[in-house]
Order: C-alpha cells, then sequence, then structure tokens
C-alpha cells in the first residue's frame, strides 16, 4: 500500500479517537453530561461530513494515481459552454441566498448565518474562476481535465464542513436549520456536478 493511503488511513483513525479521547475528557470525567448532549448533536453533522470528506479524499487519491499511471491526467474530459459558466454562476448566487433565507425559520438570523452565507459565496465564486478559466488555444472553448474533475469533487465535499464549522467557531449548537444549511448546497453542488461533468468531450 502507498505510503500516502497509510497517512489518509491514519488520519482516519485519528480523527475517530479523538473525538472519542476529547468526549470522555471533556464532558464525563469533567461531569459535564448536560452540555455533552448538546455538543454530541452538534458534533454529529461535522463528524458526518469529515468523514465523509476523509473517504472522498481517499478516492481522490486512488483516482489520482490510476490517471498518473495512465499519463491521463490531463486530458480532456469536458468542454463548457457559455450556458454552463452562466448556470454554475447563478447557483453559487442562489447558495447564500439560500444560507440566508433559511436563517429566518430560526429564532433569529445571527452573525454565523451571514458569514456562512458571504464566506460560501466567496469561496465559491473563487473556485468558480479557478475552474473555468482554462482555454484552447485555438477553439478558445473551456475545458476541464480529470484532475480539474479530482480537485472540483474536494472542494465540494469540503463545502459543509465549512459551513458547519463557521456554527461551531460561533458557540452556536447545531440545529436542524444548520444542517439544512449545511447539507442542501452540498447535495445541490454535488449533483450540478454530476451532471456538469457528465458531457461528453
Amino acid at each position: 500500500m502507498k505510503a500516502k493511503f497509510l497517512i489518509i488511513d491514519f488520519i482516519n483513525t485519528l480523527f475517530f479517537f479523538g473525538i472519542i479521547g476529547f468526549t470522555i475528557t471533556y464532558f464525563i470525567v469533567g461531569d459535564r453530561l448536560i452540555i455533552f448532549t448538546r455538543f454530541l448533536r452538534s458534533l454529529i453533522p461535522f463528524s458526518y461530513y469529515g468523514l465523509l470528506f476523509l473517504y472522498k479524499v481517499r478516492n481522490s487519491a486512488d483516482d489520482f494515481e490510476k490517471f498518473r499511471k495512465e499519463d491521463t491526467l490531463d486530458e480532456i474530459i469536458v468542454y463548457f459552454s457559455d450556458l454552463d459558466i452562466i448556470k454554475d454562476l447563478v447557483i453559487i448566487t442562489g447558495i447564500p441566498i439560500f444560507i440566508i433565507g433559511l436563517a429566518f425559520l430560526g429564532p433569529q438570523v445571527d452573525i454565523a448565518d451571514i458569514l456562512q452565507a458571504v464566506l460560501t459565496f466567496t469561496i465559491m465564486l473563487i473556485w468558480h474562476l479557478i475552474l473555468f478559466k482554462r482555454k484552447e488555444q485555438i477553439s478558445r472553448l473551456r475545458y476541464a481535465t480529470n484532475f480539474d474533475r479530482i480537485k472540483d469533487s474536494i472542494v465540494i465535499f469540503l463545502l459543509p464542513i465549512f459551513i458547519v464549522s463557521i456554527s461551531l467557531i460561533a458557540n452556536r449548537y447545531i440545529d436542524m436549520i444548520d444542517m439544512l444549511q449545511s447539507g442542501i448546497p452540498f447535495l445541490v453542488m454535488y449533483f450540478w456536478r454530476k451532471i456538469l461533468f457528465k458531457q461528453e468531450a
């Protein structure tokens, strides 16, 4: 097994046992079981997204190794039309609007909701500009390679972790609204990218 795969497996194991160790030390030994219950509820979506992301990284590493051996990392797999670029821009613009809209269903709209919306849009816009920047010299058509698709999938799987992390950093217990704010944008981007990269080059 490659050393980098062993490192990824080690990180997965460390992440899992780290959560258990912190839980025992801080909550159970410290006699904070009421806080523990609320904290655990908040940690569930974060842990789920974290493990899902690490699993995706492992699969992406396998894909990277496969394409590297086949010398197809830079192979063009899809061409983007102007309509594709506009659709992507509309979707990533709609995500922060959706996040703020869901916040109005909760008790109040706070700074965490605003940060989730603004920073998520900023990150996705930057990645949008990176993903669609490649052009063929002659046709001037924009395109993506196998390596671009690998990087894109990692960014998409990082999206819900980033959104949930803002709530945790803001000392806000994660509720159903936060789960919808993180989960639905992730699913929208995941299936949109499936459609986008399904086009033939």
